[in-house]
């Protein structure tokens, strides 16, 4: 938890300075409406599938919260 705006910018900055901007990353939704029309398949799919053709250094695959759009789900974002 913060306690201030400026504790959330300073963690915001620690976490955005993790992230390779050369790699790819692919966001599957992990919410309950998008775990129930099936996410956590789709995302093994993408696992799968970016391992077959030998691109794990170049792809992430994640979960994450809801995206705030249930009922299209399942909802994958791809950056960039």
């Amino acid at each position: 938890m913060f306690n201030s705006i400026d504790e959330f910018k300073k963690k915001h900055r620690e976490l955005r300075e993790t992230i390779d901007p050369q790699r790819k990353m692919v966001t599957v939704c992990g919410g309950t409406g998008c775990t129930a029309f099936g996410s956590p398949s789709v995302r093994e799919a993408f696992k799968e599938e970016i391992q077959k053709r030998g691109l794990s250094q170049k792809i992430t695959v994640r979960v994450t919260g809801c995206h705030g759009f249930c009922e299209k789900g399942p909802v994958v974002v791809i950056m960039p």
